[in-house]
């Protein structure tokens, strides 16, 4: 019976670990500072920041500064070093990675999984943004504060409107909506099906022999009038709208793929 028992059991905790350990990240160290960017009270109260990040969304959150990306591009730099040390959370590596590298003075967001859905060009980009400032200035703590307060403020809002994520194939799918077009269509066929409905019953009860024919000729009456727009003169004014700085900006972010086969995110990058 004490065995039954400790079998029974045994059982239940290999099924709670199997269904537990796929939210935990394997690498638990969200701080490499290889550059020595933070103070040791720095460094431990921006880990407390990531690991609440991390139990609240279930989102893996890490923080990189380097001194050379080794020629590699800055988000694949990241994007390496955030697959090769077993980072993120899940079947799909769920998370994001920032990185700061001190010898090009850029900084930039790679976002994997789940994170990679939620976060489209346009909101990593944001995400960069919000820590620009700080990044100019230095102040590299209140930069990654902002990093983090802008992903949560995107993962509180859920997915790009429009779109649902997959669990399975960790993708996004595009929510099926009816087009103004397609509305139309369906109301005119709606219409032709609801006029022949009629039309057939009321055949069914027309008089079938009636001769009455309304005199439409001498009690019908027709009123025309002409209207005229006359146009006088036409002025055409040209202007020059100049493109927009790129300012610091990178490449703009989107889709790219490492060297481990996986499929990243990126907000693009920005020099500070």
């Amino acid at each position: 019976m004490k065995r039954l028992t400790f079998l029974l059991l045994s059982g239940v905790m290999f099924v709670l670990f199997a269904l537990i350990s796929p939210l935990v990240s394997a690498n638990e160290q969200v701080v490499v500072d290889n550059s020595g960017l933070f103070s040791e009270e720095e460094t431990l109260s921006l880990e407390q920041m990531l690991r609440e990040f991390i139990n609240d969304t279930n989102m893996d959150a890490v923080v990189l500064t380097t001194n050379s990306t080794d020629g590699q591009a800055i988000e694949h730099y990241a994007a390496d070093f955030y697959d090769y040390n077993d980072y993120g959370v899940g079947e799909h590596k769920d998370g994001f990675i920032f990185i700061i590298d001190m010898g090009e003075r850029k900084f930039d967001i790679v976002t994997t999984g789940k994170t990679k859905a939620l976060l489209s060009d346009s909101r990593a980009s944001s995400v960069l943004d919000a820590a620009e400032s700080d990044m100019g200035n230095g102040d590299f703590p209140s930069a990654l504060q902002s990093v983090v307060s802008a992903v949560r403020s995107y993962v509180d809002q859920g997915m790009p409107a429009g779109y649902a994520y997959d669990e399975n194939v960790g993708e996004l799918d595009k929510v099926k909506r009816i087009s103004p077009l397609e509305a139309l269509i369906a109301f005119i066929v709606a219409a032709a099906s609801a006029g022949v409905a009629i039309a057939t019953i009321a055949s069914r009860y027309r008089l079938k022999k009636s001769s009455y024919s309304y005199p439409y000729r001498e009690e019908g009456t027709l009123n025309l009038a002409v209207k005229k727009d006359d146009l006088f003169d036409v002025r055409i004014t040209r202007r020059h709208i100049p493109r927009p700085s790129n300012n610091n900006k990178g490449g703009g972010g989107g889709s790219f793929t490492s060297s481990s086969g996986r499929s990243h995110g990126s907000g693009g990058g920005r020099s500070f």
